[in-house]
Formats: C-alpha cells, structure tokens, sequence
C-alpha cells in the first residue's frame, strides 16, 4: 500500500521510531481507558459511572494504589449490557482518612467522584465532591 510508503521509509531510516511509534499509540489507548482518573499536585481524583467497565475499575484501583489511594469495590451489580448498576465502595488514602459510598441503584446520570486533598489528607466520596 502506497498510503505507508512513508512510514516504512521512517522506520527502516531510524529503527527505534518503529518502537516509538508503536508506545504512542497504546498510549493513546490506554489514556482512553484511564480518562477516569486525575493525578495532580494538589489533588487525586477518581470518577465511576453507569459506562464504567469491569477493566477501568480494575485499572483505576491500580492508578490510585499507586499514589497512595486504595480503593476497594463490593456488593458490584452489571445489567445485562454490561452497565454497572449498583456499587458500593471504600477508598483509604495514605493520610489514613476513609470514605465510603454506596449506589443502588445507580441512576444513568450519576457520577460516583473520589477525591482525596494532597495538601491536607481529607478525602471525599460521593455524588458531590469536587
């Protein structure tokens, strides 16, 4: 196909952009996945929906275990088109503060939000943290 001739040309020149080019794009696939969570210097956050998937609640306890945030899910209900319905859930940060919330149902617009304050410790967990 002439539309990669480009493309080929790069990666035969310059062999480590194969490679480069291969990490940007599961990158890019994986910030999708990730889209739920935010890490900042002032704050960890964590967003859990109705769209929420098995794989990103999986992938979002390992984000926040990695900065000091565990989270742990119970009692988790999936309709049969692989909507989460009911949810409840824990979350420690390494401060020690707790909070849990409990959805069930959850309603098709709501959205779950941890929020844990670097500065300070405290953490929210519920419909309204910001």
């Amino acid at each position: 196909m002439e539309r990669f001739k480009p493309f080929r040309y790069i990666a035969s020149k310059y062999p480590f952009m194969k490679h480069l080019l291969t990490f940007a794009f599961f990158a890019l696939i994986g910030m999708g996945a990730s889209a739920q969570v935010s890490i900042t210097d002032d704050k960890i956050a964590a967003t859990i929906t109705p769209e929420t998937t098995r794989m990103e609640l999986a992938e979002m306890r390992t984000e926040l275990l990695a900065v000091g945030v565990d989270i742990r899910y119970t009692d988790i209900k999936w309709d049969n088109n692989g909507k989460l319905i009911s949810i409840n859930f824990m979350a420690k940060n390494d401060a020690g503060n707790m909070g849990d919330f409990h959805a069930s149902p959850l309603q098709p617009d709501q959205s779950i939000k941890m929020v844990s304050n670097r500065q300070n410790g405290e953490i929210c967990v519920g419909l309204t943290c910001e």
